[in-house]
Order: structure tokens, then C-alpha cells, then sequence
């Protein structure tokens, strides 16, 4: 460690004992906004909620905050899907006769492009 770097960081003590505290008291709020909203807030509400009480933070710090001492919100059950298909029922007939298949091996490419080449090997781009 280089000297003007330990001084730097001795002289930056009561700098980080500060925004510890501040840190403390933050916690102290989110905790007191959470309680009165049964732990539901997770982070993008609680930053709302404390800039409505005049606290301007920022949302990274108060994800931190909540990160370090353990402070999560309520999950949101997942969504789930109302249409499920039958296992048991027969599949719906193609009525349209629709055909997949390639007609020959490497045969599916339809268009030109510049950088597509030709079948006699020049190039599409005029010279």
C-alpha cells in the first residue's frame, strides 16, 4: 500500500462513519415504510414512497440498504396461463394439406441479395 494512500483513506474516517449512520437511519425508514404497507414494497416503491416523504435517495443506495440488511419485499404470485390444451382430445385435422417438405436439397433460398452469391459465381453487384 502506497503512504499517501493510507492517509487518504485514515483522513476519510469520519467521512465513512457518517454515511454509515446515514446508512442507519435510512434502513430505520425503510423498515418503518415497510411495516406500514405489511412488507409488501420491494425497492422501485419503497423509492417512491420515501421521495413522496420529502427523502431525496437514490435507488441504488436504497437497494444496497436493503441488500445489506435483508429487506425484501413481497413476491407477486406468478401469473398463470387459463387456457391449457387437452391431453386426451385428437388433433385438429389439415384441412389446407399444407406441405413442408423441400422440394430438393438446398432449395428453400428465394431472393438476391448483394452479398448472396450467384449459381455462376459472380457476384450480384454491378461493376
Amino acid at each position: 500500500m502506497r503512504r499517501p494512500g493510507f492517509y487518504e483513506w485514515l483522513a476519510a474516517a469520519p467521512t465513512r462513519t457518517q454515511r454509515a449512520k446515514a446508512d442507519e437511519r435510512l434502513a430505520a425508514e425503510i423498515a418503518e415504510v415497510q411495516a406500514g404497507h405489511r412488507g409488501a414494497y420491494g425497492r422501485p416503491r419503497l423509492v417512491v414512497a420515501l421521495r413522496r416523504r420529502g427523502r431525496r435517495v437514490n435507488h441504488k443506495r436504497v437497494g444496497r440498504v436493503m441488500r445489506e440488511r435483508g429487506i425484501i419485499g413481497l413476491t407477486r404470485r406468478r401469473r398463470r396461463s387459463l387456457t391449457r390444451p387437452d391431453a386426451v382430445a385428437a388433433p385438429v385435422p389439415d384441412l389446407i394439406d399444407r406441405n413442408f417438405t423441400a422440394l430438393r436439397r438446398e432449395g428453400g433460398w428465394s431472393g438476391t441479395s448483394p452479398t448472396c452469391p450467384r449459381r455462376r459465381g459472380g457476384s450480384t453487384r454491378s461493376r
